[in-house]
């Protein structure tokens, strides 16, 4: 099983390489069938090295990318409302020691993959091969810049509610 209770976590070099990232966002996407996907990461090596799997994943299957860069959990989740995307990505494999990674995905509500939806995606997973959309149906890819701004306002705004 690649979910645990957050996400899926592994070693890079066994068990969560940028290829099992890159068919597990392939399996993610066919379950949300998404079609705008905010992604970003810790600071971590491997975190950027997972990162483009998850962004030529998405792209491969024509789901534009909105790359918020380097950015904390809340804020790649947040960022759903306020860009209005659909779902999102955080590569980041927050507390754990250096050798392990992770990839949480976010679906539209701003909440993780639960229990059941994990569950279905690792079936998927287990049948998704590399299968990338015609060229012309590829996503396109957008870098997004000053996400902690963005959410500083959208957290006072709230505030003010």
């Amino acid at each position: 099983m690649l979910f645990g209770t957050s996400g899926a976590r592994g070693f890079i070099d066994k068990n969560l390489t940028p290829s099992t990232v890159y068919r597990l966002t392939i399996a993610y996407q066919k379950y949300t069938g998404y079609s705008t996907v905010i992604v970003g990461q810790d600071d971590r090596q491997q975190s950027r090295t997972l990162k483009l799997a998850v962004i030529d994943a998405l792209l491969s299957q024509g789901v534009n990318v909105l790359d918020i860069g380097m950015a904390p959990t809340p804020v790649i989740a947040r960022m759903i409302k306020e860009l209005k995307a659909e779902g999102a990505v955080s590569v980041t494999a927050s507390h754990t020691p250096p050798y392990i990674a992770g990839v949480l995905y976010f679906l539209n509500d701003t909440g993780e993959l639960g229990l059941n939806d994990s569950k279905k995606v690792e079936k998927m997973f287990e049948k998704t091969f590399d299968s990338p959309k015609n060229w012309k149906k590829l996503g396109r890819n957008e870098t997004v810049d000053d996400v902690i701004n963005i959410y500083v306002k959208s957290v006072l705004r709230d505030v003010k509610k």
